[in-house]
C-alpha cells in the first residue's frame, strides 16, 4: 500500500501508531518492474501518483479505479471499463466493504477501526446529505467486526493546531457570503508564507461558524494556490468541480514535458546543453513580429536550399553533357615541337582502320555500335530532367510563399478581430461585477462574463500562436527571411 501526496495529520499518527501492522511503504522503495496491477483509490491522474504515474502508460499493466465521480467523456486509455468502479455512497468505504463482505473476506478489529474512521471522515459522522442508508449499515458491519471507538474518538475528536486557528480567523476575516441558486455559498481567496496542513477541516469549521451551505477558498502558500471546496447539499456538487479542477491539473505534466523537449531540441540547435538554455517566462504579448515589407523581390527566392540544390543538380547535368561529347575526341597534341604535326597526330590513324591509335598502349575504338552517342542522348535527358525538377522547385517556392503571405495576412486579420472581442468582453465582465456589487444582478450573470472572457483569452493565445506560427513559415518559404 502507497499513500500518494502529501498525508494530513491524523493519517501521520494513525500510521506511526500502527506501523507494524499495515504494510505501508514509499513508492520509491518499490521495484516498478515486477508491478502488475494498481488500484487506484479517490484518484486516476497520474501527476497525483508521483513514481507511479509512468506505469499506467506502461502496457500490460492492469489498473483498477474506485472513485466517487466518473470523468466526463470518455475513460483514460489505461482503465477499462469494467475496472472503472464508481460509489454512489456517501463514502467509498461503503462500497469496498460490500465487495468485502460479498467475497467473504475477514476483517481484523483493526481493520474494521481504519474503514469506519474512513466512513466518519467521508460522511461528517453520518451527518452529510450524501449519507445513504448503505454507509449506516456498512458503519454496523465495522463495529460488529470489533472496531475500536476509542481511537475512532480519539481521532475524530481533531482540535484545530495554533496553524489552522489563524487561519481560520483570516478565512472568516476575508470571506464573503453570496448567493448561488438559493443556496449561501461562502468564498474567501488569501495567502501567507508558510504552509498550513488541513485547509479542508478549517473550511468545515468556517462553514459551521457561517452557517453556510457551502464554501469556496483559494490559499496561496508556499508559491502554490490550493482550491478547497466543501457542500452540505446535494444542489451544489463541489466534487464534480473539483474532478474538472483535477483534469486542468492533470494536463499540467504533459505540457511540461513538452517544454523540456523544446529546450533540449533549442539547445541542439544553437550547441548548447538544455541545462544552460534559460527560458523566461512570459507570454505571447512579449513577441514582437517583424514587418514584412511591400515589394519583397523574387531574388530571395534564389537563397531557399531546394532552389539551389536544384540549380547545382542543372549545372552538373549540362556538365555531363560535355564529358559525354568528349569522348568522342581523343585528349592529343596537335602540334609538335617547332610548330610542325605532333607525331600522336601523324600516327593517329595508322593500323588498322578500326582503333585509334595511341602511344604506346593505350586505344580508343572508332566504332562502339552508338555506345557513345547514348551516353551523350542519357547525359541530355537527364539534363531535361534536372531541368524540369529546376522549374518545379520555383513553382513550388512561389506556391509557399503565396500560401504563407496569405495566411499571415487572414490571421493577422483574425487577431485583430479577435482582440476587438476580448475588450467588449473585459467591459462586459467590469460592468457584471459592478452591477452584482450594487445588488442588480446576480452572482452567476457576473460568473458567465467572466468565463466568456476567460474563453475569448483562449481563443485570442491561440490566434497569437498561430500567427507567429505563419511568420516562421514566411521566413522559411523565403529562404531565411526578407532581407536580402
Amino acid at each position: 500500500m502507497v499513500l500518494s501526496g502529501a498525508v494530513n495529520r491524523n493519517v501521520r499518527e494513525f500510521r506511526t501508531l500502527f506501523a507494524d501492522e499495515f504494510a505501508v511503504t514509499d513508492a520509491g522503495a518499490l521495484d516498478l518492474e515486477r508491478i502488475e496491477r494498481l488500484i487506484l483509490v479517490e484518484t486516476f491522474h497520474a501527476n497525483r501518483l508521483a513514481e507511479l504515474g509512468p506505469l499506467l502508460e506502461r502496457p500490460g499493466i492492469e489498473v483498477v479505479v474506485f472513485d466517487h465521480h466518473r470523468p466526463e467523456g470518455a475513460l483514460p486509455p489505461f482503465v477499462a471499463e469494467t475496472n472503472f468502479i464508481v460509489s454512489d455512497d456517501g463514502s467509498l468505504v461503503t462500497l469496498m466493504l460490500r465487495i468485502i463482505a460479498d467475497r467473504e473476506i475477514e476483517v481484523t478489529p483493526l481493520e474494521a477501526t481504519v474503514f469506519a474512521l474512513g466512513i466518519h471522515e467521508d460522511t461528517g459522522s453520518l451527518t452529510f446529505p450524501t449519507t445513504t442508508v448503505r454507509d449506516v449499515e456498512a458503519l454496523a458491519f465495522c463495529m460488529r467486526r470489533g472496531a475500536n471507538q476509542q481511537v475512532v474518538e480519539h481521532f475524530l475528536h481533531n482540535p484545530l493546531s495554533p496553524e489552522q486557528r489563524d487561519l481560520l480567523m483570516r478565512v472568516l476575516e476575508k470571506a464573503r457570503a453570496v448567493e448561488a441558486g438559493g443556496l449561501d455559498v461562502l468564498v474567501a481567496a488569501l495567502s501567507g508564507d508558510v504552509y498550513v496542513e488541513g485547509v479542508s477541516l478549517v473550511v468545515h469549521k468556517a462553514m459551521d461558524v457561517a452557517n453556510s451551505d457551502a464554501m469556496v477558498l483559494l490559499v496561496e502558500m508556499e508559491e502554490r494556490i490550493f482550491v478547497t471546496a466543501r457542500s452540505r447539499v446535494a444542489a451544489l456538487d463541489v466534487a464534480q468541480q473539483e474532478t474538472l479542477v483535477a483534469n486542468q491539473r492533470a494536463v499540467i505534466p504533459g505540457l511540461t514535458g513538452q517544454m523540456e523537449q523544446f529546450i533540449i531540441g533549442l539547445g541542439i540547435l544553437v550547441g548548447r546543453p538544455p541545462e544552460a538554455i534559460n527560458v523566461r517566462p512570459g507570454t505571447l504579448d512579449d513577441i514582437v513580429l517583424p514587418p514584412v515589407a511591400p515589394g519583397l523581390p523574387s531574388e530571395l527566392l534564389e537563397r531557399r536550399p531546394d532552389i539551389r540544390a536544384a540549380e547545382q543538380n542543372l549545372i552538373a547535368a549540362n556538365a555531363n553533357i560535355g564529358v559525354a561529347k568528349a569522348a568522342y575526341f581523343p585528349q592529343i597534341s596537335l602540334s609538335g615541337f617547332l610548330g610542325g604535326q605532333s607525331t600522336q597526330l601523324a600516327s593517329l590513324f595508322t593500323g588498322p582502320h578500326t582503333a585509334w591509335s595511341f602511344v604506346p598502349q593505350v586505344t580508343q575504338p572508332i566504332f562502339t555500335a552508338g555506345r557513345l552517342k547514348s551516353t551523350v542522348r542519357l547525359a541530355e535527358a537527364q539534363q531535361q530532367a534536372a531541368l524540369i525538377q529546376y522549374e518545379k522547385s520555383i513553382q513550388t517556392a512561389f506556391s509557399e510563399v503565396s500560401n504563407a503571405l496569405i495566411a499571415h495576412q487572414r490571421l493577422r486579420e483574425s487577431r485583430v478581430q479577435q482582440e476587438a472581442l476580448v475588450t467588449a468582453l473585459s467591459e462586459r465582465k467590469r460592468l457584471a461585477y459592478v452591477r452584482y456589487e450594487g445588488g442588480v444582478d446576480t452572482l452567476l450573470n457576473a460568473l458567465d462574463a467572466d468565463r466568456d472572457l476567460f474563453q475569448a483569452e483562449l481563443s485570442l493565445s491561440q490566434v497569437r500562436l498561430n500567427e507567429l506560427l505563419s511568420v516562421v513559415q514566411l521566413y522559411k518559404a523565403l529562404g531565411g527571411g526578407w532581407q536580402s
